[in-house]
Parts: structure tokens; sequence; C-alpha cells
């Protein structure tokens, strides 16, 4: 017999996945009409260094490697002072100085919509990526629906399918607390990767003298998540 409960907390979970799959749709839509930076950042080398360059910084003059000493004429310590400075409006401009091998250059990106097509090429193989296994775990989970290692499975799927879709951004995250959202999926995404390995397709001996075994892991998920946020 199948408790109400488990058959709450199915649909509850499909319409958590549903959720994000569709904010972060709306998201891609929203970058698809924010102007193109003209350039990207690397984690390496920081938000002062020019890590890539896309056809509109080419064009403006920027090479891989040029420092940024200002931006409209300010000088962004964080991401969120970049942000602040970055001119947005549609048909208006950004003016960068560089540092290039040694010299002092000005360039000026103009601001021109990235378009969907752009974005989807940049987002969307993992958004699609991140939907078959969101799919694969729903049809195994119905295949044998509430079974202990279906359920695994499928807890597995679209938890590490939902992290998937957030592997790449072509923008901010909206609304903020969508964030928290990915910092949920990172971290415990690693604690179902050892729970599917010790229990799919069955049960490994070793939990099944020691069941308390399989909490372990979310416990530890849960110390990366809130030291992370």
């Amino acid at each position: 017999r199948i408790s109400i409960v488990n058959k709450i907390g199915f649909v509850v979970s499909l319409i958590m996945v549903t959720a994000i799959a569709l904010l972060y749709f709306y998201n891609m839509e929203r970058w698809a009409k924010l102007p193109e930076l003209g350039f990207a950042f690397r984690s390496a080398t920081g938000l002062d260094v020019i890590g890539g360059v896309t056809d509109a910084g080419h064009k403006a003059g920027m090479k891989i490697g040029d420092r940024i000493v200002k931006m409209n004429g300010a000088s962004p310590q964080s991401m969120e002072e970049f942000r602040k400075i970055r001119n947005y409006d549609q048909g208006g401009e950004n003016r960068y100085l560089l540092e290039h091998q040694g010299t002092l250059i000005e360039v000026v990106v103009k601001n021109k919509p990235l378009g969907f097509a752009k974005v989807f090429m940049r987002c969307g193989f993992n958004y699609i990526t991140g939907l078959c296994y969101i799919i694969v775990g729903i049809l195994v989970f119905l295949m044998k629906p509430y079974y202990k290692a279906s359920t695994i499975f499928y807890l597995f799927c679209i938890t590490f399918g939902s992290l998937i879709f957030f592997l790449y951004r072509s923008g901010e995250i909206k609304p903020y607390w969508f964030n928290t959202v990915h910092i949920f999926l990172y971290s415990f995404s690693p604690a179902l990767f050892l729970h599917l390995a010790l229990a799919f397709p069955e049960r490994r001996m070793i939990i099944v003298s020691y069941p308390r075994l399989q909490i372990v892991p979310y416990i530890l998920s849960a110390l990366l998540f809130i030291g992370i946020r």
C-alpha cells in the first residue's frame, strides 16, 4: 500500500522541478533582451581581466588578457559594483579603459540585444540535457512507482538534471532567491550520487547491514549548503 504522504511527495517534487525549469527558461528569455557585454570573465583571472571576447568585443578592439582599468569612468571591485556601473540601455554604450600590453587604450561597446539564439547556444544545450535527465528519472519511477530504488533514481535525476540548467548562464539570475535553489542543488547532488551508487539497482550489503549510513551524505550536504549559503 502506498501512503498518501508518498503520493503527495511525488506530486510536490514534480511541481517543484517544473517550476525550476520554467523559471530558468524565463531567465533565458530575459537574458536574450539584455545588451551584449562584449567579453566574458574567468574565475581564474578575476573581474578585471578579459577572459573571452565576443563579436561585439572584437569589433570594439578588445583582446583576451586585457585588464579593465575603468568602466564608464569608475573602477568596479565586485560583480555587484560592475552591474551598477554598467549601462543596460538599448542603443547606449559602455566605455572601457583597458591596459593592453603595457599601454592604455579606450574602447566603446555599443549595446545590442543578445537575442534568444545566442543565449540558447550558450545555455540551451545544458537546459535540454537537464530536461532529459528529469524525464528519464520520471519514466524509471513510473515503471516501478514508490519502490526505494526507483525513488532514489528519480530524486537523483531531478536534482542533478536541475543542476545542469545552472552550469552556464548569460546574465544575472532573477529573482535573487533562485540562486539559493542553485546552491541547494549543487550541495545535495553529491549525496544523491553516493546514495544512488549504494542503492540502485539493488541495495549494497553495507547499507543492508547499516541502513543509517545512507543518512551521512545528506548530513554532509546540509552542512555544505549552510556553509556556502
